[in-house]
């Protein structure tokens, strides 16, 4: 259970927001079932699901829906009750039992499943092909013409150029 929220400024799209009150209003919203981490996982940075959190709890909670956090506001005070007394909503509880996120099962894949590399051009033998694509050299160089001297090949030009 996350502690206390206590914000150290506004909570709004169009404010200046600290780090640490937006990691710990994340973190509260998270334990409260609205708010969903991305799959790059919490940042301290304001996102979208942030702020559409905070406009669920508000509607929810029957408060005014601005999607604003304000320190002492009403907002911030019915969060800390509901971190405080642990209650939450059967309905809104994640679908994990403990309250974490929820695990993402990969699906289910079938390995006798052929698998296609290119169906619209198989790529041609050396034999059959006497370019190369285009390539990075040792020093981090794009090479897109010329000749490649690790192939022995000239370099194919890139379409529309």
């Amino acid at each position: 259970m996350p502690k206390k929220l206590q914000l150290l400024g506004n909570i709004d799209r169009a404010a200046r927001i600290d780090e640490r009150d937006t990691l710990s209003t994340k973190s509260a919203l998270r334990s409260l079932g609205y708010y969903q981490p991305p799959s790059y996982g919490m940042t301290p940075y304001p996102d979208v699901q942030l702020f559409d959190g905070i406009q669920a709890y508000q509607r929810k909670n029957k408060l005014r829906v601005d999607g604003v956090m304000k320190p002492g506001g009403e907002t911030e005070s019915m969060m800390n009750q509901h971190l405080a007394g642990g209650t939450r909503d059967e309905k809104d509880k994640l679908p994990n039992a403990d309250g974490k996120t929820p695990i993402i099962k990969p699906p289910k894949v079938d390995p006798n499943m052929p698998i296609y590399k290119d169906p619209v051009r198989p790529k041609p033998t050396q034999e059959e092909d006497p370019f190369t694509d285009p390539y990075i050299d040792e020093h981090g160089n794009l090479i897109l013409e010329g000749y490649n001297r690790n192939l022995n090949k000239p370099i194919r030009p890139p379409k529309g150029v």
